[in-house]
């Protein structure tokens, strides 16, 4: 028996929405299957005494047709009932034929399924049993309703092939029970057992996003007690759609005193607006924008979603720096779709919005998260990223953008405009400002603290690079009152949060890579090569060391003592410091850091532990410079006068300070000697060698 009964019918002007209840299989031909599908065991009709709350505008209809699998149900297959249900398929053909069928696709939004085997499941669970207890009670043949769920069955003959590639055409939400269901069977002597299954599980709901569990077996899983039953709580409200949904969006307010960045925002405006609704977007777009801590990534983001807010249904922002600050934010995303707190029902949620959305994730910098876990499945939506770890550039299907120091330029109307400079095309303020941004290596949080210590009258800009010199710790490590919510770090302190990151890993990378680090500090901040430290371990190798010269190496170097050389140890050390972008690698394989990551780290080391790495730096590379003269070994000496400078710069005494801790001082100024003696500058050559 096949009929459609309305259950509730708002007033006309009021009706905007028809919901339809299916029911499933009839085991027991019951005729009032179609209703008590939704009936719980206290007769409460749910969708006839709580839904009309949640959903005072929709009109509710109850549909029935023949699903029995007893004697009288005909050997019909699924596609013959499905017919009955989709009007002759009628979805698909409304795919097919638009012009006879487009109307009820058109108003089609979305679908709910509880428990329903879309890919099949545990051998079929109860399907299977009931097939074949259903034959040998009525020794009717095996209904194709029942015969096949094992995989690809239940909507195979009408959706595996053809539905399966229009879903993303409708809202779909899907159910699946955490309880298995005590069933009465009987074994191959005919014999009655107990056995205990899942009917539909997790692998067999599943039909486009990631389905829901309920807290309930197979029979349970669509009724309801009432009000106060703990599930009913749980469904997510409203399931299926925005519409209900204001247009909203949830993030920081970009900073008023945003400056330039013309060529990354120029790139996601061309490549993350949404499409047009003649265009659908084959796959989720996700642009990363990486780089050093605090160069402005998180306002460029921000910036583009001010400047596109119209363009977008909703965009929201969530702090990605960690597993644990990503469930907040997707918490305060369930909030404003008014759904369970559950972050699978969050994601699920944002999935199955039409209409655009962007969602920022921001600051995703521990290399050991995996992020695109966090990522709502399906290809709808917009996703910016912003990382230190250049490695984030895996997840972009939209582009990336390593972002850097500022343009001079941009960099000193930044500096004018956040030391409250009014007019920030004056020229002397601009000439004025020139030194203090170069100083600073044009890194936009430095800028900014700058100018809020030049606004607060602290000193003049041309007084600025004199007091930096005298008080870079204090001036970098100030946070401006006036700084905002989205500038919470100080330019040391957001590094800070770097090392200490590298510090909690395991094994000897980390401390590799934070040895690594020390010793650069103490090396130009340009053009620092493998090379010096090959060098060093070869001659380590060949030539007997004394003692103290051996406990002036670095561990990275100690440890391959009398072993091949393992590049890939200091490789690794490296990768660390690439994966927070402390410091960079050029298509030459030489590393560099910026000036002021530079000079945060030997600003954090005590006065004992810079004469420990600076006599390791200093130790390594004259071990590192060979007393041989192929043209690559004029060549590598070159390259180290940067670093010698450097180096030796550092203490009054220069190499002179080696000769009360180590008897091979004398070797090691020779080897410094040859390197200046051969770039023409032989007043230090002499000096060293006096």
């Amino acid at each position: 028996m096949e009929y459609i009964d309305v259950l509730v019918t708002p007033q006309k002007s009021e009706c905007n929405l028809d919901v339809v209840f299916v029911h499933g299989l009839n085991p027991k031909g019951d005729p009032e299957h179609a209703r008590k599908t939704w009936t719980h065991e206290n007769g409460m009709f749910w969708p006839e005494v709580l839904l009309p709350e949640l959903l005072p505008t929709a009109r509710l209809l109850l549909f029935a047709y023949n699903s029995s699998v007893l004697s009288n149900a005909s050997n019909v297959p699924v596609a013959g009932h499905a017919q009955s249900l989709l009007n002759d398929q009628a979805l698909i053909e409304a795919k097919l034929n638009e012009r006879k069928y487009g109307c009820l696709k058109a108003s089609t939004y979305g679908l709910v399924f509880f428990a329903t085997p879309h890919a099949g499941g545990n051998r079929a669970g109860v399907a299977n049993v009931a097939s074949k207890v259903c034959s040998v009670l009525t020794g009717e043949p095996s209904n194709s309703l029942l015969a096949t769920p094992e995989k690809d069955s239940l909507l195979t003959e009408i959706s595996s092939d053809q539905f399966i590639h229009q879903i993303n055409d409708y809202e779909i939400l899907t159910f699946y029970e955490t309880r298995k269901m005590d069933v009465k069977v009987r074994n191959r002597n005919f014999l009655p057992q107990v056995t205990s299954m899942y009917v539909v599980d997790r692998n067999a709901a599943k039909l486009g996003p990631n389905p829901l569990p309920l807290d309930r077996n197979h029979s349970q899983i669509c009724r309801f007690s009432g009000k106060e039953d703990r599930i009913w709580e749980r469904i997510p409200y409203p399931p299926l759609h925005s519409h209900s949904i204001s247009s909203t969006s949830r993030y920081p307010e970009c900073r008023a005193i945003f400056t330039g960045r013309e060529e990354i925002s120029e790139q996601l405006h061309a490549r993350c607006l949404p499409t047009s609704q003649h265009n659908v977007q084959r796959q989720q777009k996700r642009f990363v924008t990486y780089g050093l801590g605090e160069s402005g990534k998180t306002q460029v983001c921000l910036k583009f979603a001010e400047d596109h807010r119209e363009d977008f249904w909703g965009i929201f922002w969530t702090d990605a720096s960690s597993a644990e600050s990503l469930e907040r934010g997707y918490l305060q995303l369930a909030e404003v779709c008014r759904s369970e707190a559950n972050v699978a029902v969050a994601q699920h949620w944002l999935s199955n919005i039409s209409e655009p959305w962007a969602l920022i994730l921001d600051n995703a910098d521990d290399p050991r998260l995996d992020i695109s876990s966090y990522f709502p499945v399906g290809n709808r939506g917009i996703i910016l990223i912003t990382s230190r770890n250049p490695d984030c550039k895996f997840h972009a299907t939209a582009g990336s953008y390593e972002l850097g120091a500022m343009a001079t330029d941009e960099a000193v109307t930044l500096m004018l405009k956040t030391a409250g400079v009014d007019n920030v095309s004056d020229q002397s303020m601009r000439k004025a400002a020139m030194p203090v941004v170069i100083t600073l290596g044009c890194l936009a949080l430095a800028i900014n603290q700058a100018g809020a210590v030049i606004r607060q009258g602290r000193c003049e800009i041309g007084e600025y690079c004199t007091l930096f010199s005298r008080r870079r710790k204090e001036l970098l490590s100030l946070k401006a009152i006036q700084g905002g919510e989205d500038y919470r770090y100080t330019v040391y302190t957001t590094w800070e949060i770097s090392r200490q990151m590298i510090e909690e890993m395991s094994g000897e990378v980390g401390r590799d890579a934070l040895e690594l680090l020390q010793m650069f500090s103490f090396l130009h901040h340009e053009g620092i090569l493998e090379e010096t430290f090959y060098r060093a371990w070869c001659t380590l190798q060949s030539n007997r060391q004394s003692d103290g010269t051996l406990s002036h190496q670095s561990n990275i170097l100690l440890r391959q003592l009398d072993q091949e050389w393992n590049v890939h140890s200091l490789r690794a050390a490296v990768s660390v410091l690439l994966s927070f972008s402390l410091v960079y690698r050029d298509k030459d394989h030489m590393i560099s850091i910026h000036p002021l990551v530079h000079a945060w780290v030997r600003d954090q080391l005590s006065s004992s532990k810079e004469e420990i790495v600076w006599t390791q730096t200093t130790a390594t590379i004259a071990l590192s410079i060979p007393w041989t003269f192929q043209t690559e070994d004029y060549r590598y000496r070159q390259s180290l006068v940067p670093h010698l400078d450097a180096c030796l710069s550092f203490r009054k005494d220069g190499i002179f300070y080696l000769q009360r801790i180590g008897e091979d001082c004398q070797n090691m100024a020779s080897s410094l000697a040859l390197v200046y003696r051969e770039v023409g500058r032989r007043q230090e050559a002499l000096q060293l060698t006096e």
